[in-house]
C-alpha cells in the first residue's frame, strides 16, 4: 500500500493540506511533539519496520513460550 498508493488512503483523505502527515504523527503533534525532517523520518522508519516486528515479536512469544492461544484458530 505504501509504494502502490504513496501511502495510506485515509491519511491522505484525513489530511488533505499536509500530504506527509500520518495519523501517529498528528497525536504527537497533539501532545506537543514537534518533528524536524529527520525525526519526521526516523519516526517512520521506527513505525513501518520497527513497531510491526515487535508485534509479531510479541504475538510469537506469547503463543509459543507462554502458550496462550489464538482468539482465532484456523486448524
Amino acid at each position: 500500500m505504501l509504494e502502490v498508493m504513496g501511502g495510506c488512503p485515509l491519511s491522505h483523505a484525513q489530511f488533505k493540506k499536509d500530504k506527509n502527515m500520518r495519523f501517529y504523527e498528528w497525536w504527537m503533534h497533539k501532545m506537543g511533539v514537534q518533528f524536524t525532517d529527520k525525526n519526521r523520518y526516523k519516526v517512520r522508519i521506527f513505525m513501518q519496520y520497527i513497531v510491526p516486528a515487535i508485534i509479531i515479536g510479541l504475538g510469537f512469544t506469547a503463543q509459543t513460550l507462554l502458550g496462550v492461544k489464538p482468539l482465532v484458530v484456523l486448524i
